[in-house]
């Protein structure tokens, strides 16, 4: 855990692994870990250390095994084709697990996948963006790792909590707009019409603004007006569609 430091760069790092010790964190973790400054943060949002295989997944929760694995794919992770490997975060399997509760009240199970894709897609963005925020909110000139450690521990465990009631009020917001907007008439409801196909779905394609770090996304139902694409009040919800000559120039 020390191997090729030396000097000050040694006292940090025999400082910090004395800390993540003391936090649960064990000698394999640290040891097979390439940010060990993170490792108790990680901890704050489910990475227990602790790895699973497919199968495992599959027969603790009831979700068929190759439609674990399609929904494993499409959230992001590695595919991984030996069912049995422990290999799969015990963190994540559960977030993939997930979709059997949605199966039982009836969605597709094709549907469903493509859902999952297109959650996992724009919430990627959205940690990445997070992860910069939060960085920048931690780092200072001269810190040590124990610094960066425990800053990094004290923000998250404060900002996890509150990730899932804002998400979900985000998300909901959406679903809301979405329900005010879509009509559904005569003839779809006679045809049962089902959900188009994923290269139909405009809204898959993220939308850059100028900014690099920052990330828009446009559904084809959505109103935009202000400079950086987020709706200015409730009427330009209504009032005014994105722009396509600026989408395709911000793209």
């Amino acid at each position: 855990m020390l191997g090729g430091l030396e000097g000050k760069a040694r006292a940090e790092r025999a400082e910090l692994i004395e800390w993540l010790l003391d936090h649960g964190v064990t000698v394999e973790e640290i040891r097979g870990s390439f940010t060990p400054m993170l490792l108790a943060s990680r901890r704050l949002i489910g990475d227990d250390g602790s790895y699973v295989s497919a199968r495992e997944i599959s027969e603790t929760t009831g979700v068929d095994l190759e439609l674990l694995q399609r929904i494993q794919r499409a959230i992001g992770l590695a595919r991984v084709d030996d069912p049995d490997a422990v290999v799969h975060m015990r963190a994540d399997g559960v977030a993939a697990a997930h979709a059997q509760r949605f199966l039982e009240v009836g969605l597709d199970p094709d549907h469903l996948v493509q859902v999952v894709r297109v959650l996992a897609e724009g919430l990627s963005h959205a940690a990445e963006v997070m992860r910069y925020t939060a960085l920048a909110a931690i780092l200072e000139p001269g810190l040590t790792e124990l610094d960066i450690a425990k800053r990094s521990y004290e923000l998250v465990s404060r900002i996890a909590p509150l990730l899932g009631p804002w998400i979900e009020d985000m998300l909901f917001m959406h679903l809301r707009h979405q329900m005010e907007t879509e009509a559904v008439n005569a003839s779809e409801r006679a045809a049962g019409a089902p959900l188009p196909e994923r290269a139909t779905w405009p809204w898959l394609s993220p939308i850059w603004s100028a900014s690099p770090a920052s990330v828009r996304w446009c559904h084809p139902r959505s109103w935009c007006s202000s400079p950086n694409g987020w709706p200015t009040s409730p009427e330009t919800w209504r009032s005014r569609r994105c722009d396509s000559s600026r989408r395709s120039a911000t793209r």
